[in-house]
């Protein structure tokens, strides 16, 4: 169910190629953990030393539409990435499969919105 893009696709490279693409795919996987764990890591550490600074914003632009947008299209970009980037991983479906819940939460999240914004 939950098979990488290419092979959905059916796209067909040499050996060479697909060497290539695999280790570009492996430096961007690397890329995309190293830099979500850096920015995990960095909010963690806000909100223990001050939960003020990361929970007064948030309260302080909840009604910000281009703050919702922001995180909706972060969510989708997140998600594509860790599908496509997924068969670099030593984990390919675990990958793939939080991909899909990253834009599950986009669309979801977008839902929400609207639904807030309307009343």
């Amino acid at each position: 169910m939950f098979l990488s893009l290419r092979y959905r696709f059916g796209l067909l490279q040499s050996s060479a190629a697909q060497q290539n693409v695999m280790l570009l795919q492996e430096y961007l996987m690397s890329a995309v953990i190293i830099i979500f764990g850096v920015l995990t890591l960095l909010a963690g550490i806000i909100i223990i030393i001050n939960p003020e600074i990361i929970f007064g914003f948030l309260k302080g632009h909840l009604e910000n539409l281009g703050l919702q947008i922001l995180a909706i299209v972060a969510r989708l970009v997140l998600g594509a990435l860790l599908i496509y980037l997924s068969d670099a991983s030593r984990f390919p479906l675990v990958i793939e499969m939080i991909g899909w819940l990253s834009i599950i939460a986009a669309i979801s999240f977008a839902a929400i919105g609207q639904i807030i914004l309307k009343d």
